[in-house]
């Protein structure tokens, strides 16, 4: 058996911190789920509002003259949206979650969800990376930067950490067409 690399272990710390919540009625924290009662003092709490991280694979292979479609996405991370009240602990949004590499930078911010004072979330994009949105029930992608308006989210919305109408047109060669990208739904 192998022992975990130190970074394997902090993405699993991380993943770990970020899928729990602390009860509204005694403090407690839970894992988070659809609907939870706390351990603790057996209140039923809400469904917590969380980003569902996933990537979504989608080839074309020609084959001989035979094209085949192979499509499938896969949920990889979760985050729960907290509660925080100060600036230090927003939903610091790290780039682990976005991307794949094993050279990035585990705790390098890629974007902040904050809730305000009217009990709604609020996307932002202090580093100016690159994201966009896609509102519920809507089919255009909103860039998202520096000097964008803080953006509601609601559920259901989709976030995208690449041009999704770009990346889709690239074609890895005339015989076959991979498509890989990570999103993220407001759930």
């Amino acid at each position: 058996m192998m022992r975990t690399s130190a970074r394997e272990f902090a993405l699993a710390c991380l993943e770990a911190s970020n899928r729990v919540m602390k009860c509204p009625e005694c403090g407690c924290w839970h894992l988070a789920k659809r609907q939870y009662i706390c351990l603790w003092c057996d209140n039923v709490n809400d469904k917590p509002m969380f980003l569902q991280f996933k990537d979504r694979y989608s080839v074309s292979k020609n084959n001989e003259g035979r094209e085949k479609e192979i499509h499938n996405e896969k949920a990889v991370y979760s985050f729960v949206l907290k509660d925080e009240k100060n600036d230090i602990t927003d939903n610091y949004i790290s780039n682990m979650y976005i991307k794949r590499d094993k050279f990035s930078k585990l705790v390098e911010l890629y974007c902040t969800i904050r809730k305000a004072k009217d009990g709604n979330f609020y996307l932002l994009n202090p580093g100016n990376r690159e994201l966009y949105i896609r509102k519920k029930e809507k089919n255009e992608y909103i860039p998202i930067t520096n000097k964008s308006k803080p953006m509601m989210l609601e559920r259901h919305d989709r976030l995208f950490f690449q041009d999704p109408e770009e990346y889709s047109k690239k074609e890895l060669d005339k015989f076959s067409k991979a498509i890989l990208f990570r999103y993220a739904v407001v759930l």
